[in-house]
């Protein structure tokens, strides 16, 4: 997660939007149990989120074999949270990719603000699987290439002279 250098105001403007917030109803169902769909989150959210002068934004981003988003939180005070969320993808069609990004939209929002749109499997999924090869995986070659293109990564000489420039 990136943070602006100061966030106290954000941090109190959060806590109080959060404590605001209905978690959201699991209006739908899937292989996996009932979940709340990103309508059903952004419901949830952006009231409570605009009442107390926090804005959200999501912009999608793919390459190198991922999609996903970054969950921007920013605060009227111009201090902000920033999170991003993505997953691999192989050969996907245009209406795949969007289906990745509003499944990304909506884990990132719902994990960032506290919200439960899931029902808890347990680690049943993650355990299940772990056990299967993943043969579509990125490569690290191509995660750290992503990493340093997106800025999530990097060589602590640059950061230190980026707040000097």
């Amino acid at each position: 997660m990136k943070t602006s250098s100061e966030t106290k105001e954000l941090a109190a403007a959060l806590a109080m939007a959060q404590s605001q917030m209905i978690q959201p109803k699991k209006n739908a169902i899937g292989n996996r149990g009932k979940y709340a769909t990103l309508d059903k989150v952004l419901a949830s959210a952006m009231k409570p989120l605009n009442d107390n002068q926090i804005s959200c934004t999501q912009p999608p981003f793919t390459g190198d074999g991922i999609v996903g988003v970054t969950t921007r939180l920013e605060h009227s005070s111009g201090q902000w949270y920033e999170s991003s969320y993505w997953m691999p993808v192989h050969g996907k069609s245009g209406q795949e990719y969007g289906s990745l990004i509003t499944y990304a939209r909506k884990q990132s929002l719902a994990a960032f603000l506290g919200l439960y749109a899931e029902e808890d499997d347990d680690a049943e999924v993650s355990d299940e699987e772990s056990k299967k090869p993943d043969v579509q995986a990125v490569s690290p070659s191509q995660l750290i290439r992503y990493w340093i293109k997106t800025e999530l990564l990097q060589p602590k000489f640059l950061q230190d002279t980026r707040s000097t420039i």
